[in-house]
C-alpha cells in the first residue's frame, strides 16, 4: 500500500512540474501572438486597425483581408496591389489613396472618403460603396459588377466603358459624370441626379429610373433605354437616336428634347398603359403614400416644344398626337 502511495505522489510531483514548466512558455507564446496582432503593418491579416493613423504609409502588396480599418486615415497611403477583400473602411478616410490594382472583393466602403484616389484596375466586385465620396476621380477599367452605390456622391466621375450591369445607383449624384459607353442594363438609379451627364451609348436597357430621377441637359445620342423604366424622370436632354422602345414614360418630362431620330415605339405614356403591381418592385415607389403615388402616376408624358424629324419613330397609340408645339426640323445636309 505504502509502495502505490510513493508512486502516485511521484506522478503528482511529475505533473505539477511539467504544469510550471508550461506556464511560461504559454505566457511568451500569448506575448508574441498579442505582438504579432498589433504589428500591423506588415502583419494586417484580420487586424483591427479601426481608428489608425497611417496616412502616407507604403501598405502596397499587402494582404489585409478581413481588417478593420473603420475610421482610420489612409490618405495618400499606398496601397497598389494590396489585398483588401471583406475589409472594413466604413468612414475611412482615402482621399489621394494610391488603390491602383488593389483588391476590394466584397470590401465595406460605405461612407468613405475617396476623392483623388487613383484606381487603375482596381477590383471592387460586390463591394458596398453606399454613401461614399468619389466625386471627380477617374473610375475607367475599375471593376464595379455588383456593387452598391447608393447615395454616393460621384459628381464629375469618369465611368466611361465601365461595366455597372444590375448596379444599385439608387439616389446617387452624377451630375456631369461621363457615363459614354457605360453599361448600366438592368440598374437601379431612381432618384438619382445625372444632369449634364455625358452618355453618349450607353446601355440603360431595362434599368430603373423612376421617381424623379433628373436627366436634364444629360446627351443621351445613340443612348439605350429599351424596357427601361422612366417614371417622373426629367428627360429634357438630348436623345438624338435614341431607342426607347418600350420604356415607360408616365409623367415623363421631355419638354424641349431632341428627338431627331429617336425611337419611341411601344412607349407608355399613361398609368393605364403599366401594371402597377410590377412597377412597385421598386423601393422608390413602393415607398411613396398613395397619394404621392397617385401624383407621380398622374399624367401623360409632355412632349411640349421637342424637336424631331423626319426619322422620329413615335408612340404607336391611337391617343397620342404629336404636340402642336413640337418642332419639325429638316435633316442636315
Amino acid at each position: 500500500m505504502s509502495r502505490f502511495i510513493t508512486i502516485a505522489l511521484k506522478w503528482v510531483t511529475i505533473f505539477s512540474l511539467s504544469v510550471l514548466a508550461f506556464v511560461p512558455l504559454f505566457m511568451v507564446i500569448r506575448s508574441n501572438w498579442a505582438g504579432y496582432a498589433d504589428k500591423c503593418p506588415p502583419n494586417c491579416l484580420g487586424s483591427d486597425m479601426m481608428g489608425r493613423d497611417l496616412s502616407g504609409d507604403d501598405l502596397s502588396g499587402m494582404s489585409m483581408i478581413d481588417a478593420n480599418f473603420r475610421g482610420a486615415d489612409l490618405s495618400h497611403a499606398n496601397l497598389s496591389g494590396t489585398d483588401l477583400s471583406n475589409a472594413t473602411l466604413v468612414d475611412t478616410d482615402l482621399q489621394n489613396a494610391i488603390l491602383t490594382n488593389a483588391i476590394l472583393i466584397g470590401t465595406d466602403l460605405r461612407q468613405s472618403r475617396m476623392t483623388g484616389a487613383t484606381m487603375d484596375g482596381a477590383i471592387l466586385i460586390g463591394a458596398d460603396l453606399s454613401g461614399a465620396d468619389l466625386t471627380g476621380i477617374d473610375l475607367t477599367g475599375v471593376r464595379l459588377t455588383a456593387v452598391n452605390l447608393e447615395r454616393a456622391k460621384l459628381e464629375g466621375v469618369n465611368l466611361s466603358g465601365v461595366d455597372l450591369r444590375g448596379a444599385n445607383l439608387r439616389r446617387a449624384r452624377l451630375a456631369s459624370a461621363n457615363l459614354s459607353g457605360t453599361d448600366l442594363s438592368g440598374a437601379t438609379l431612381s432618384g438619382a441626379d445625372m444632369a449634364g451627364a455625358l452618355m453618349r451609348g450607353t446601355r440603360l436597357k431595362g434599368a430603373t429610373l423612376n421617381s424623379y430621377v433628373s436627366l436634364f441637359g444629360s446627351d443621351l445620342t445613340q443612348a439605350d433605354l429599351s424596357g427601361a423604366s422612366l417614371i417622373g424622370a426629367d428627360l429634357a436632354a438630348t436623345l438624338r437616336e435614341a431607342n426607347l422602345e418600350g420604356a415607360t414614360l408616365v409623367r415623363a418630362n421631355l419638354a424641349g428634347a431632341d428627338l431627331r431620330g429617336a425611337n419611341l415605339h411601344g412607349t407608355r405614356l399613361r398609368r393605364s398603359q403599366i401594371n402597377e403591381r410590377s412597377v412597385l418592385t421598386d423601393p422608390a415607389l413602393s415607398e411613396l403614400s398613395l397619394n404621392d403615388l397617385d401624383q407621380l402616376l398622374c399624367c401623360p408624358a409632355d412632349f411640349a416644344g421637342v424637336t424631331y424629324d423626319r426619322q422620329t419613330r413615335w408612340p404607336e397609340s391611337d391617343d397620342f398626337e404629336i404636340p402642336s408645339t413640337a418642332i419639325f426640323l429638316e435633316e442636315e445636309e
